[in-house]
């Protein structure tokens, strides 16, 4: 099954056809959500623990939402994720905002009990 189908189908359907309970369906949407936006570099970010799409939207949004004075001194891994996606700052931000509008992002976010 390729990234588009997982992140686009119904997770009922999925968690049935392949003998996995709701939970692990989602978290499959979920990285496939992120992999449509990173590609291969999926991979990379998953070695340091954004496994899916819903994960570097909370991470971006918890940093985002701190005094700026606080957020300058918490902000240089999110130029390292930037740059292993060869994205500049405002690249990134806008991808991050991009995936935060994606609806899908925000049904598994939902399902999965995640807030933001």
């Amino acid at each position: 099954m390729r990234a588009t189908h997982l992140a686009f189908c119904k997770p009922m359907d999925l968690a049935e056809l392949i003998g996995v309970p709701l939970t692990y369906a989602l978290d499959l949407m979920d990285q496939a959500l992120l992999m449509l936006y990173v590609g291969d570099a999926i991979v990379d970010l998953q070695r340091i623990g954004i496994r899916g799409a819903t994960d570097l939207v909370l991470m971006y949004s918890s940093v985002s939402q701190l005094d700026p004075s606080i957020r300058s001194g918490v902000e240089a891994p999110f130029q390292a994720i930037g740059m292993t996606l060869r994205l500049d700052d405002e690249r990134f931000r806008v991808m991050v905002k991009n995936l935060e509008d994606e609806p899908r992002v925000a049904f598994v976010m939902s399902a999965l009990g995640r807030r933001q």
